[in-house]
């Protein structure tokens, strides 16, 4: 059980607030995640921590070990990275979201992959989406800044 919170814990944010349900369109995700990121600059980390209520509720139902420093970790590691590259997150534009179908992650699981491409100052950076797929529908794991 702890192999299907890896999988999507592995690669980069979201799933409360307007997608408490989920989605059942994979292409919802990368709106859904851009709009948090664009958000971000003015949340801290338990604002941010909200936005995965449903996955980890999921994987608490699902009998997943999800680490208690989850949600914090994410949050750290785009701030950091974004701060590293200067993007100001409420300046993000979106270019556009990619289906990389699914893939297997380290623990040999197969997740739902996505890459979202944002723009800022001309740049185009890319942020790397793994989910969770329950009964048809898609939750955010993890999101990852991949850079440029």
């Amino acid at each position: 059980m702890k192999k299907l919170f890896l999988c999507f814990a592995v690669a980069a944010i979201c799933t409360a607030k307007g997608s408490a349900q989920g989605y059942s369109n994979f292409d919802n995700i990368g709106q859904y995640t851009f709009e948090i990121l664009k958000n971000l600059d003015r949340l801290d980390r338990e604002q941010f921590a909200t936005y995965w209520d449903k996955t980890l509720e999921l994987a608490s139902q699902l009998g997943e070990e999800v680490p208690e420093d989850f949600t914090d970790d994410m949050y750290d590691r785009i701030t950091d990275s974004g701060r590293q590259a200067g993007i100001k997150w409420r300046e993000i534009r979106f270019v556009r979201f990619e289906d990389m179908g699914f893939q297997e992650g380290d623990d040999g699981l197969l997740c739902r992959v996505g890459m979202l491409y944002v723009s800022h100052e001309g740049a185009v950076y890319k942020i790397k989406i793994k989910t969770l797929s329950h009964n048809g529908k898609y939750y955010l794991g993890q999101v990852k800044f991949r850079g440029l």
